[in-house]
């Protein structure tokens, strides 16, 4: 039986808060219920080593969700009540598609007061920034219609379909008449370049594989493409926030 055979997908509490989620990078604190998925990496002598990236429950990835929750369904972790509400929940979070009436939008913002809620720096007065319709929970437990505010460059580098997030805050403001199409247009024409360069610095990145590749050989290969680097160091890093690679040493990267 081979090592990767001995080390199956596992559900378990985690035993320490050393762990973060490779789904949201967050902390798994001590005692919360997490999902262990096997995967390989291969160490300077060569030799391939299988250990586990785990994960908060609600952000296993989509082609492990139902085996993880077919093992909570086995094991005593949790109860066929709780089982069904992650499941519930799941499914909730797993919608990309907000409602037309949820959909954020683009707008001026008309004051310095606001922070983005990504990056925490200030958004200014007269800046484009992206309104996100929420639910704001006041200090004294009633529930209101609000907004979260974020830099369009941080809202977008955190969705994981940027281009299709983008073109949803682009409809929604057009059609709730807060910008000209004029203005628009001229959005659309900075960001539509800038995903082009981000097509390209994905072409390059195409050479991470299931075995560790170092920062060096991607540089060589983006100067090859002649693709800006700085770009591409941009695509990787929101790779790494989004758990499509990992780092299994210092400045090597592989795919997860």
């Amino acid at each position: 039986m081979s090592e990767e055979e001995k080390k199956p997908l596992i559900t378990e509490l985690a035993k320490s808060s050393r762990s973060s989620c490779r789904g949201c990078r967050n902390k798994i604190n001590k005692g919360d219920l997490r999902a262990g998925i096997p995967f390989k990496f291969t160490i300077e002598s060569g030799k391939e080593v299988f250990s586990y990236g785990y994960y908060h429950i609600h952000c296993v990835p989509k082609s492990h969700q139902d085996e993880v929750l077919h093992l909570l369904e086995k094991n005593d972790l949790v109860t066929k009540n709780e089982v069904f509400e992650i499941r519930k929940n799941i499914i909730q979070s797993a919608s990309d598609t907000p409602k037309l009436d949820e959909a954020p939008f683009l707008e001026v913002s008309k004051s310095s007061r606001s922070s983005c809620r990504l990056c925490e720096s200030k958004l200014l007065k007269d800046e484009y920034r992206v309104a996100e319709p929420s639910k704001i929970e006041l200090s004294d437990g009633r529930v209101i219609s609000g907004h979260k505010y974020y830099h369009l460059n941080c809202f977008l580098d955190s969705q994981k379909n940027s281009k299709e997030i983008f073109s949803s805050i682009i409809q929604e403001s057009l059609r709730r008449n807060i910008l000209t199409p004029e203005t628009i247009e001229n959005i659309k024409s900075s960001f539509y370049s800038t995903f082009k360069e981000e097509d390209s610095a994905s072409l390059v990145l195409r050479i991470i594989g299931e075995t560790p590749i170092s920062i060096e050989i991607i540089k060589q290969k983006a100067k090859e493409m002649n693709v800006n680097f700085n770009i591409v160091e941009k695509v990787l890093k929101q790779r790494l926030e989004k758990g499509e690679i990992f780092e299994p040493q210092l400045n090597h990267f592989q795919k997860l």
